[in-house]
């Protein structure tokens, strides 16, 4: 896009799930281990906060998991504006403002696909950045 703001974050990163890097929280005084919440994820919430800045999450096959991941890190708040899961192309339409031309010629799992799907996100949740 025309301002550059966009940026694909890799899912798999932020999503990495294993005993050495979930984060524990106390609620009413129980020790919970949050299966999402990786280092990685706080990291990003940390650095966005510093940054004053924000995120949008625009989702397909995760159907919302890496929104899910964001906002489990506490002060998440401050930075997560929203997401978008668009499962099936109608929605990507709708929701995401990718146009048809465009999933008609490469398809719905596609990286030119995933990136309009990011630049609506980021615009339609006024985010600074947009994940993917």
């Amino acid at each position: 896009m025309a301002d550059g703001r966009w940026v694909v974050m890799w899912a798999a990163v932020v999503l990495t799930c294993s005993p050495a890097r979930t984060t524990s929280s106390l609620q009413s005084g129980i020790l919970v281990d949050d299966p999402l919440v990786t280092e990685d994820a706080r990291a990003l919430i940390a650095d966005l906060t510093v940054r004053r800045q924000s995120v949008a999450t625009a989702e397909s096959l995760t159907a919302g998991l890496l929104a899910a991941t964001l906002a489990g890190v506490a002060g998440a708040s401050v930075v997560l504006r929203g997401g978008l899961v668009t499962y099936v192309e109608d929605t990507k339409i709708a929701l995401a403002g990718v146009a048809p031309q465009l999933l008609d010629a490469v398809g719905p799992v596609r990286r030119p696909t995933a990136r309009a799907m990011a630049v609506g996100a980021r615009q339609r949740c006024a985010a600074t950045w947009a994940s993917v």
